[in-house]
């Protein structure tokens, strides 16, 4: 079903939410540039997984699109790494699982003086409360303020 270089992985790709039928197969992709081999079946589901080998280690990585959003007259690109960049769309949504939590990860661009787009994390706290961090920088950092919560 997948071709031979996936075998490296070594690692069995287990989601729940990949049913495939005779009619309906998952897509293989790989990334080159970022190391990673997604695997979908989108937009039939909205879920997508994701494998990246790094420093000999398999990280995996669940997503499950809420909103692609759509991209203004005026787009913003992410930061370029290793040359490449992204366009970020607006009122994009996806949930995944950082640090054991469930969380909501969206962009909105704030259309001021200068556009700039707002990076957050929502997430529901123990007691039942919604909370959020953002950055305007990038999802990354985001990311990272998330972490020290």
């Amino acid at each position: 079903m997948f071709p031979n270089n996936i075998l490296q992985f070594q690692t069995p790709v287990i989601c729940d939410h990949f049913q495939t039928t005779p009619n309906e197969e998952l897509v293989l992709v790989n990334d080159e540039n970022t190391q990673h081999t997604f695997f979908h079946n989108y937009p039939s589901s909205p879920y997508i997984h994701a494998v990246r080998v790094f420093g000999g280690k398999n990280y995996s990585q669940s997503y499950k699109i809420i909103s692609l959003g759509r991209y203004p007259a005026k787009v913003i690109y992410t930061k370029k790494e290793k040359g490449i960049k992204y366009k970020v769309p607006n009122n994009y949504q996806v949930e995944t699982t950082l640090s054991g939590l469930v969380v909501l990860c969206k962009t909105q661009y704030q259309f001021s003086r200068k556009i700039a787009v707002k990076y957050i994390i929502e997430w529901m706290d123990e007691n039942g409360q919604i909370k959020s961090i953002y950055s305007l920088s990038s999802s990354g950092a985001a990311s990272s303020l998330f972490l020290k919560v």
